[in-house]
Parts: C-alpha cells; structure tokens; sequence
C-alpha cells in the first residue's frame, strides 16, 4: 500500500526505531516490534494467530506506533531518480508513539469517542492490514488507541469525521494511539475501594 500521511494533531512523541530490512514500510503503516528480533515490521507482517481477535490482542502486545517515514520497497516499486529510499543510519526511521491519527474503518460502521479501535484482518483473514482500523472487538486487550472524535460528533455515534473527511471517503475514525512498547498500551481498569484494598 502506498505511503499516506495520516497525521492529524497532538504530540506525536516520535521516537527512532531500527526496522526489519524484509518488510518494507510506508508512512502511516502501523507497525510492531517483532519479539524473535526486535525490529519494527508493518503490521501485516505478524504471524496470523488464528483470528482477528487473537491477531489485533497480539498485536497490541508488540505496538510501536504509526510510521512517520517510509524505510525500503514495496514489490515492483522503483527507485525515484536522484533520490534515496532508506535512511542514515540505513533502516532507521522515525514513528509516532502518540498522537491523532486519521484511518479509513474497513467497513461501515459506528462508533463514539473514547470506544476501542484497532488493526482489522485483510479479506481473506489471513493476517492484519497495515493501515486500515476497526472497532475492537478485542477490547482494550486489543486496541492501539481509541476513537477521537471531532467537536460535532462528541457524546453522539458517527461514521464519518466532518468536515476533515480522509480524502473525502465516508467511515473514518480519527484514533488517538497509545504505543504499547513505549508507553505501556491501553491498561486494564482495576477495581478496587478508596482505601486501596482490592
């Protein structure tokens, strides 16, 4: 998929990251820290864990952010002429571990701020798609962020950002990530009493 900026506002506390050579990055590609050798691969590299459920909670596991730089070629993509495509130091590039991004859902649907969003299978449910989110179904064990929605849709459902529509496409959701390897993800509310007893 080619490279889409899907910056919209906030810190986005970019850190550097060293990426795997074999899996090519695009901006805006959602990215995990591969365990076997810590290096950030998109997330349609992840090994497909049976379901999109199981997918997106392993994912969440391994969350490093959103690509803020392109790193390597995609299948019969040229070099543009004079220019370079990885950077220095070589497979180094930068991601965004917080901040607002917009993402174009996978399917229609609804959803309210603060609800759970997360990478959704590609059609064949083989593995996660790189840049394309959904509701989660999965929860916050899930999740990369949660919906946040503009000034007008705020307390209501909506399908569709206004008037900052991604590229003017309708079922777009607005994600305020949460690095899972950087800042610690989504955490699971406790329940306890105020005097600290659980």
């Amino acid at each position: 998929m080619a490279s889409v900026a899907r910056y919209r506002e906030g810190d986005c506390n970019p850190k550097a990251v060293l990426c795997d050579a074999n899996y090519p990055i695009e901006v805006g590609d959602l990215l995990f820290r591969e365990p076997s050798n810590n290096l950030a691969r998109p997330a349609s590299a992840m090994v497909n864990q049976g379901s999109e459920t199981l997918n997106q909670q392993a994912f969440h596991d391994y969350f490093l952010g959103v690509a803020l730089q392109k790193n390597g070629l995609q299948t019969n993509e040229a070099v543009p002429l004079n220019s370079t495509v990885n950077h220095s130091p070589a497979n180094v590039i930068e991601v965004a571990t917080t901040g607002v991004f917009e993402f174009q859902l996978s399917s229609a649907a609804t959803y309210n701020g603060g609800e759970f969003i997360a990478p959704a299978n590609n059609t064949g449910g083989t593995a996660l798609q790189n840049q394309v989110v959904k509701t989660a179904v999965a929860g916050i064990a899930g999740s990369i962020g949660r919906a946040s929605p503009a000034a007008a849709e705020i307390g209501q459902n909506a399908t569709q950002l206004s008037p900052q529509a991604y590229l003017g496409q309708a079922n777009v959701v607005a994600v305020e990530i949460l690095s899972t390897i950087f800042y610690g993800g989504e955490s699971t509310p406790v329940s306890g009493s105020s005097s600290g007893a659980v």
